[in-house]
């Protein structure tokens, strides 16, 4: 049950079912107060509170994932202009928020972002550039080489066809 604790706190009920009941907060956390931060479920428990402090990262997370019984359920998520979250029954959800974003990786030299397939996490995948240049330089030269040492052979085979063509008697 999702209980607003701003206004309200969690309780129980005699049969055990959870309630939110008018009164002072519940139980959550104390944030950083100098940085900036948004409220999020802990990974792994939906039902307790945690302080996110946002980054800002090179690649972004592309999924979000539930937990609990619904650990294999993902959401797709832009989130470099969001974050994710859980509802209170571990179904993943993605919350729309211009100054938050969520979870991804730092990434240096030349890279592209890319995404695991299954849970969207993000992976910086280094470019090689020069590499790969050299790889075509490499492969037009040998073909270079090879073109030059076919006219050289087939230029001196024909030379010699010509030399015993002029010293051969004529009839």
């Amino acid at each position: 049950m999702s209980c607003d604790g701003a206004e309200h706190r969690c309780s129980v009920a005699d049969d055990g079912s959870p309630l939110c009941v008018d009164g002072s907060r519940g139980s959550g956390v104390q944030c950083n107060e100098t940085l900036s931060f948004y409220c999020s479920p802990t990974v792994g428990n939906p039902f307790t509170a945690s302080c996110v402090y946002p980054q800002t990262y090179d690649c972004y997370n592309s999924k979000c994932q539930g937990v609990f019984n619904n650990s294999d359920s993902f959401l797709d998520c832009p989130q470099e202009t969001g974050y994710c979250s859980v509802d209170p029954t571990g179904l993943p959800s993605c919350i729309s928020d211009g100054n938050q974003t969520g979870a991804g990786v730092l990434c240096s030299g030349k890279f592209s972002c890319m995404a695991d397939q299954d849970t969207g996490a993000a992976f910086c995948r280094t470019d090689k550039g020069l590499a790969n240049l050299w790889i075509i330089i490499g492969v037009a030269a040998a073909v270079v080489v090879v073109v030059i040492v076919i006219w050289v052979a087939r230029r001196k085979w024909r030379s010699s066809e010509d030399h015993e063509y002029l010293l051969a008697p004529s009839s």
